[in-house]
């Protein structure tokens, strides 16, 4: 006959005795063939690196794909700079910039990552 959800509706595990009650019951269980909602098919499947990290002059930006465009910004979000190679390689001069955190947006072909970048 199989399982039918409109008639389910208490599952009880446990035991019982005079002193100790160790009964816990669950209700509305209801378990789908759909696939989950929390996760992915689909990886990331973009890889780059970042280098020197920190930095005093400059940092090198290496990706498995094209990159368009790298936003460099400060820790207020106040662009510094742009450069848009369109190559597989970047790089940002970072001699004039003062030591401090850097967050550099880095786009390609498919979407856009995030780096922070350190300049000693």
């Amino acid at each position: 006959m199989g399982f039918n959800k409109t008639t389910f509706f208490q599952f009880k595990l446990g035991t019982s005795s005079d002193l100790v009650s160790d009964i816990v019951y669950f209700d509305n269980i209801y378990f789908s063939g759909v696939e989950p909602t929390m996760g992915t098919t689909d990886f990331d499947k973009v890889a780059f690196s970042t280098y020197p990290n920190p930095t005093q002059n400059k940092w090198n930006i290496t990706a498995t794909q094209n990159i368009t465009s790298v936003v460099l910004f400060d820790l207020t979000g106040k662009q510094i700079q742009t450069v848009q190679p369109n190559d597989l390689t970047a790089a940002i001069d970072a001699s004039a910039l003062s030591s401090g955190i850097y967050f550099a947006k880095v786009s390609t072909e498919s979407g856009n990552k995030t780096v922070k970048l350190v300049k000693n």
